[in-house]
């Protein structure tokens, strides 16, 4: 399984790098010809056009074979203005355009590459003047796909105005992808979050859903009509929709895999052959053997066979998680969706339903995979606290709230992860005095707040500049790094907070104090023995000191 794993991630990143390189090279080599707009605004647009001699309404739905020339013609209006032209929608097809016998326009007669036929979904616009006001236009379309087309009447209105009417059919699919883009930065920021602050956060869920989202808009605004405005690499964009759509499926399985762990092999394995399909678009179009275009149904049938493979394991799954509750409602959303989209696409191909329903769909189906990832940051949180509790509970003393001897031993086994090297490491050592006598004779109660006034003590001098532990019974301890031409000042404090404590104390608090500094050096393998042994030598002398000179016992 762990093969597997390791196998998808370079698969994904490979077919990812293959992607960006592949379409940079065709933005560098191929620039589509066509004519380009500027800015429209509303469109007068025709009711007929007279196919065959035979006037019918439009827009007429033709089954269109590739290869095959369809001829249809225009009236042209009589009141034509200034900058005024004609706007006609080419679906993957070579259209001319002739007045009076002359072509006055054309578009996809010369590919930008020998490779390929991906001139793109286009509004080819093409200038007209006075002179051809009343006349009649005859179009020429030849599909390079066998496709499904809906010829419409050409729009005619200055120039201006017709890229403002295509920019306003192309608002349902702008907010659409604002609303995924939103998304998408929520989830970007929570992994930016996670990086900083080493949250336990779910990475690859998090990474599979901002991927999964990338691909659907980049897809949805590659297909519309708005790309052409800015760019005239127009076979580029194609060829970004078209691996766009194959990384989809991969995407989405690779989000479900995440959620459906007691599935994980088999959803590994659908997820690893749908990085077939932008293996096999990539290859079949760099070597000329056909067209992404051409492996279209193949990219659907993956979705559906996907769609139903990820249903079925979420709903044997339902039981025992609440995450594939959820995510089984929302695969069935996207499998109402995807089944209206490619409806849409199969019958209406030149309407562009099929990318604003399958898109409302996801809207929604990326709204319940939020949920699920809002419900898995509340369980990480939750975790979180449970363990800093427990964290807390094993590195710290009961009693006095100070680190005890096991955070204390921690700091020296991970020191070479605090980049210390070549820093001063001060280990200060405390022996409570007379605390056995104290219990004796006042009771352990006493004893414990001694042993809370001198941690108290402890924690307002090592607070801001260090670490503060128990060991265990009357021993404390404290560790500083840097501060080593201090370290009399900080004892100078240290003394002036046990007085302060003092002053209120029936029982005066009295300590034993040892010290030892080192330089650390990750190759010294005796650095912790040397600084504790220093200092605890110097500590016990200390406590000797104190005891002679009141005659009491040292111990």
């Amino acid at each position: 399984m762990e093969f597997l794993d390791r196998l998808g991630t370079i698969v994904r990143r490979s077919v990812i790098g293959a992607v960006i390189f592949i379409v940079a090279l065709t933005f560098l080599l191929g620039k589509t010809e066509g004519t380009r707009i500027r800015s429209p605004k509303e469109a007068i647009v025709a009711s007929y056009i007279s196919i065959d001699d035979t006037s019918v309404k439009t827009p007429y739905h033709i089954n269109g074979k590739k290869g095959q020339t369809f001829t249809y013609t225009s009236d042209i209006p009589t009141d034509i203005g200034d900058e005024y032209a004609m706007m006609i929608y080419s679906l993957y097809s070579e259209t001319h355009v002739y007045v009076d016998g002359v072509e006055i326009g054309s578009y996809g007669s010369v590919k930008p590459m020998t490779v390929g036929n991906l001139i793109g979904n286009i509004r080819v616009i093409i200038p007209i003047d006075r002179t051809m006001a009343g006349h009649k236009a005859v179009i020429t379309v030849k599909p390079f796909y066998n496709q499904h087309m809906d010829i419409s009447a050409p729009q005619f209105a200055q120039a201006d105005k017709l890229k403002m009417d295509v920019l306003m059919k192309n608002i349902p699919k702008l907010i659409l992808c604002s609303i995924l883009l939103t998304l998408f930065l929520l989830v970007l920021g929570l992994l930016l979050y996670q990086r900083i602050s080493k949250a336990m956060i779910d990475v690859k869920l998090l990474t599979f859903f901002d991927f999964f989202i990338f691909t659907v808009v980049a897809w949805v605004i590659c297909s519309s009509d708005l790309p052409q405005f800015v760019t005239s690499n127009n076979e580029a964009v194609s060829l970004i929709s078209f691996l766009n759509l194959a990384m989809m499926g991969p995407a989405f399985v690779g989000y479900c895999r995440q959620v459906l762990v007691d599935w994980h092999g088999l959803v590994q394995r659908v997820y690893l052959c749908g990085w077939i399909l932008p293996i096999v678009n990539i290859l079949c179009f760099a070597l000329g053997i056909c067209d992404p275009m051409v492996l279209l149904p193949f990219t659907h049938i993956y979705y559906v066979v996907a769609i139903i493979i990820m249903l079925v394991c979420a709903i044997k799954a339902r039981k025992k998680s609440k995450a594939a509750r959820v995510i089984t409602i929302s695969i069935l959303l996207l499998m109402i969706a995807a089944t209206a989209g490619l409806t849409c696409f199969y019958i209406a191909p030149s309407k562009g339903y099929d990318a604003i329903v399958f898109c409302s769909g996801l809207v929604v189906f990326f709204f319940t995979l939020l949920a699920i990832i809002a419900y898995r940051i509340m369980k990480v949180v939750e975790e979180e606290k449970y363990v800093a509790k427990y964290k807390n509970l094993a590195f710290s003393d009961a009693l006095t709230s100070l680190g005890n001897r096991t955070y204390f031993e921690h700091f020296f086994e991970t020191i070479e992860e605090m980049k210390v090297e070549g820093k001063s490491v001060t280990l200060f050592m405390f022996d409570l005095n007379y605390l056995k006598l104290v219990n004796d004779k006042y009771g352990h109660q006493a004893g414990d707040n001694l042993l809370m006034g001198l941690a108290d003590c402890l924690k307002r001098t090592f607070g801001d500049i260090g670490e503060t532990y128990r060991l265990g019974g009357d021993e404390f301890a404290a560790i500083v790094i840097g501060y080593a031409d201090q370290i009399l000042t900080i004892l100078d404090d240290l003394n002036k907070n046990i007085e302060k404590s003092n002053k209120y104390r029936e029982n005066k608090i009295s300590t034993a104090i040892g010290y030892a500094t080192r330089k650390y050096n990750k190759d010294d393998i005796d650095f912790y023995n040397k600084l504790f042994r220093d200092a605890d030598d110097m500590m016990y002398a200390n406590k000797l000191r104190c005891h002679q000179q009141d005659g009491r016992p040292s111990r």
